[in-house]
């Protein structure tokens, strides 16, 4: 929560919050019996609009990389997702603005 918060604060990159959310949640956490809990048909939602940076899309590459399976965004096929590393940032911090 707080990685997420310094995020949006413009505090830490969001490759830096997913070096942190990958290692302080998802490694802790096995891929299959996380799957297996999910469901084959569970969907991962947020509210960051589609292809912004967003940790749905950080749960989805670790499935991914981990199961060998592929989790496309709702109503997207997968090739239309970018890599959670060439998203881009869904606002702009206050101090930013214009």
């Amino acid at each position: 929560q707080q990685s997420l918060k310094a995020v949006h604060q413009g505090k830490i990159s969001p490759a830096q919050f997913k070096g942190h959310y990958t290692i302080e949640i998802l490694e802790k956490l096995d891929p299959m019996a996380v799957f297996n809990h999910l469901g084959p048909d569970a969907i991962l939602l947020c509210w960051e609009p589609f292809n912004k940076s967003c940790h749905r899309r950080i749960v989805a590459e670790w499935l991914e990389a981990k199961l060998g399976i592929i989790v496309p965004e709702l109503n997207r096929r997968r090739d239309e997702s970018l890599p959670y590393d060439a998203q881009k940032l869904p606002y702009v911090k206050k101090a930013d603005r214009k």
